[in-house]
């Protein structure tokens, strides 16, 4: 009887112990992201620094335009007003953000050099643990001086973008600037000559020209002269020399009158030609002065654009990895259905062990264990107790419990 009992004892156990390896899923291990080797990690730093050299170009392009815009209002005739007169001290920052990356540059190659230092500065052996000291100092200098270089780099890059901020615009007295930096302003000096000749023409008050009234001085003197031979000294009051004074003052007042249109046209053209040349010369000196904004700008989009395109190639990478977690995913989730099918198929087996095991127990006592009946009577036990349990599960232990040898 006792040696049934450990057979069935032994039977139940190894099918427990086949559900509880069934139920930890050996062999199945969860999906993860695959990693990113090395190269790639080498090649995002790459796109990272080239973005932080882009911010870097396009906030000192923005800068280079801040410098012009007061030289550009000028030329349009105006003067900015600021929030800040002053305005941040860029050259101060600047030279600060300098000092902060080169403390960072001396701890780092400090660090180099204390690997490879044995001595100290008198001529002593460097203990390992005063070495261990001077390289945490060392880092913690260079920490510090990173940390500066990052908060004024900032500050630098915020100065230099927004700058001044302009709260209003007030009119030069003395008009726009000349946009051919001429000596004395002496282009728009001539513009505004030839508007006051205009104006004092368009009025009739611009004088004639001198060989024109000479001209028709000596004419009115030789025309007296002949008329006073023929008419004598009262010509001014015969018919016919009335009529000949009224015909000659008619005719110089059209000349007059003609010259005055001519110079009107004259002037008008000028300052009209004038005009589009000094608004073309403007919008010109204006380019020229946003110029080097420009092209830094330009450079700017140029590391932008090559950014953008190392940032496409890490997507495509990004899109390879997650393909290869979904594949993962799906073995994964296949091998842990297989699992449970294990799990459930291990149960069943444990289940009718069970009922077999305290089968062959009470049938135990009426057999005849000397011979090999004891094995047809645990056959016979199990087929009898198990009846209602799960037929694979029963046939499993039957086999098994047939492959014993069980003598007394």
């Amino acid at each position: 009887m006792a040696v049934a009992i450990a057979a069935g004892v032994a039977v139940a156990a190894a099918a427990a112990s086949a559900a509880y390896s069934a139920s930890q899923q050996a062999g199945v291990s969860a999906p993860g992201m695959p990693g990113i080797s090395r190269w790639e990690s080498v090649f995002n730093k790459g796109t990272k620094d080239i973005l932080d050299e882009e911010r870097g170009v396009v906030e000192d392009a923005v800068a280079q335009g801040n410098l012009m815009s007061p030289e550009i209002y000028r030329l349009l005739g105006y003067e900015p007003v600021y929030d800040n007169p002053e305005g941040p001290d860029l050259g101060d920052l600047s030279n600060r953000l300098r000092d902060a990356k080169a403390r960072v540059v001396d701890a780092q190659t400090k660090m180099r050099d204390l690997r490879h230092t044995t001595k100290t500065a008198n001529g002593g052996t460097l203990r390992p643990k005063d070495k261990k000291a001077m390289a945490q100092q060392l880092k913690k200098e260079r920490r510090t001086a990173n940390q500066e270089a990052t908060a004024l780099e900032k500050e630098l890059g915020a100065a230099q973008t927004t700058g001044r901020r302009i709260v209003g615009l007030k009119k030069l007295e003395e008009g726009p600037g000349d946009p051919t930096g001429s000596k004395d302003d002496l282009f728009r000096v001539a513009f505004n000559l030839e508007n006051e000749a205009l104006a004092r023409a368009l009025k009739g008050e611009e004088p004639l020209d001198a060989t024109l009234k000479t001209a028709f001085d000596e004419k009115e003197r030789t025309l007296r002269e002949r008329l006073r031979r023929q008419l004598g000294p009262d010509y001014e009051t015969t018919s016919s020399g009335v009529d000949a004074l009224a015909n000659f003052d008619r005719e110089r007042g059209e000349a007059f009158k003609q010259y005055n249109m001519e110079a009107t046209q004259l002037y008008a053209k000028l300052t009209s030609n004038r005009a589009v040349d000094l608004s073309n010369l403007t919008g010109q000196r204006i380019a020229q002065l946003l110029s080097p904004s420009q092209a830094a700008t330009q450079r700017g989009l140029s590391l932008g654009q090559a950014a953008a395109d190392r940032l496409q190639f890490t997507r495509s990478q990004q899109v390879e990895r997650q393909l290869g977690l979904d594949a993962s995913k799906a073995r994964y989730e296949a091998e842990m259905a297989q699992a449970q099918a294990r799990g459930e198929m291990a149960g069943a087996i444990a289940q009718g062990v069970g009922a077999g095991a305290s089968g062959i127990g009470s049938a135990a006592g009426g057999m005849n264990f000397s011979s090999g009946s004891a094995l047809s009577g645990a056959s016979s036990a199990l087929t009898q107790t198990g009846a209602t349990r799960n037929d694979t599960g029963i046939a499993d232990v039957q086999n098994y419990v047939g492959s014993l040898n069980l003598s007394a």
